[in-house]
């Protein structure tokens, strides 16, 4: 367990003019930041630290010494959501953007840039916010435009996101990663109306984002279905993403010729699909591809975890799709059943008519007794 004293010994020296120094401090403080008593001092008293950090994120040479180690310091404390906040404080999304956007950095920066920004996404609605700049009218949407050119290059095939970046870079990751956390960022706007919004009104990545259902890339297939998954859980969206064959797109991936055969893909399409299920748009759309007997046949074969989710989805068919016919309830007496079987008289005239039930029998009348015959003999005698 790391000593507190000697953690709090070394953050005054964050202010320090040389850059080789504070370099070294970040190091020091990563090391640090592995103990949890030093997360739980930091998440008490440390928000100062955690904003001074933070605001060393800006353009200059002296930045570049120690870009890498700010943004893990900052990437280790960001799922923690007070230490988040003191990050929001001082705009780290937008400086973090504009570190994206104008700052020329290698691939292996960029992907730490993209993480921090996935994980604050993921901690609090803040940081969306920030991101998708609700405030500002003029700006709105441009971050997150920015973030689906570099998911989904001019090409739909999203090469600009898996360079393998160089140890040069001072972090050596895998450049494939990138896309992934891409499509995080994306995925938790799309959990916010106004990033569902923002990205359902981008048409040309609508079609694109069901082209790339069926990528090679398995961390890009994934991303993709994760983020179609969230927009679909607003019914609002059903029309847009269907009028762009996502809703085939997603199907094919279930029961056409390129079956999903990653698990955990999979199971995020199974639950888009069921999304989509919930809205009279989306009802309309699976019927019209006769989505419950194509589920019916390939339900056996899908892995055990992920069956009883397309079962729902098939029940839930069943609901919607079969209209069940209630038979009338057998008469219980004889006179009830003269009634079934005759049929009203016409306003316009006296005479009974004589039919057939609905089984080709004939319609027997009641006998008059001999009282009746009488009374109907003394009616013609005055007539």
């Amino acid at each position: 367990m790391a000593k507190i004293s000697d953690f709090e010994e070394i953050l005054p020296l964050l202010e320090n003019e040389r850059p080789d120094v504070r370099k070294q401090v970040l190091k020091v403080m990563s090391g640090f930041l592995q103990h949890d008593n030093i997360i739980e001092y930091t998440i008490e008293h440390g928000s100062q630290s955690v904003k001074m950090i933070t605001e060393m994120i800006q353009p200059g040479d002296a930045f570049k010494t120690y870009l890498s180690d700010v943004l893990l310091v900052l990437i280790n404390l960001s799922d923690k959501g007070a230490l988040a906040r003191a990050m929001l404080d001082v705009r780290v999304v937008p400086r973090t953007m504009l570190l994206l956007e104008k700052g020329s950095l290698s691939s292996g920066l960029q992907e730490l840039c993209l993480i921090l920004i996935a994980n604050l996404t993921s901690v609090t609605v803040e940081a969306v916010e920030h991101l998708l700049q609700t405030n500002n009218k003029v700006l709105e949407g441009y971050y997150l435009s920015q973030l689906i050119r570099r998911f989904v290059d001019e090409h739909g095939d999203a090469s600009n996101l898996l360079v393998k970046p160089s140890e040069a870079d001072g972090f050596v990751g895998g450049g494939r990663d990138r896309s992934k956390w891409v499509g995080s960022i994306l995925g938790n706007c799309a959990q916010c109306e106004a990033g569902r919004k923002l990205l359902i009104d981008d048409d040309e990545s609508l079609k694109k984002f069901a082209d790339l259902l069926s990528t090679e890339d398995t961390q890009l297939r994934l991303a993709v279905a994760c983020l179609i998954k969230n927009i679909l859980h607003d019914p609002d969206t059903h029309p847009a993403l269907l009028q762009q064959e996502i809703g085939g797109a997603l199907m094919t991936r279930i029961i056409g010729s390129e079956k999903e055969k990653n698990e955990e893909i999979l199971n995020v399409i199974v639950h888009a699909v069921k999304c989509l299920s919930l809205s009279k748009p989306g009802v309309d759309f699976l019927d019209g591809v006769g989505a419950k007997g194509e589920l019916r046949g390939v339900v056996e074969s899908v892995p055990d975890a992920i069956k009883p989710e397309l079962q729902k989805i098939i029940d839930g068919l069943d609901d919607v799709q079969e209209i069940i016919q209630m038979e009338e309830p057998e008469p219980k007496n004889e006179e009830q059943k003269n009634k079934k079987k005759q049929k009203p008289i016409p306003a316009e005239s006296g005479v009974e008519e004589l039919d057939s039930d609905d089984d080709g029998e004939e319609i027997e009348l009641a006998a008059l007794d001999d009282d009746e015959l009488e009374a109907e003999k003394d009616m013609e005698d005055v007539e």
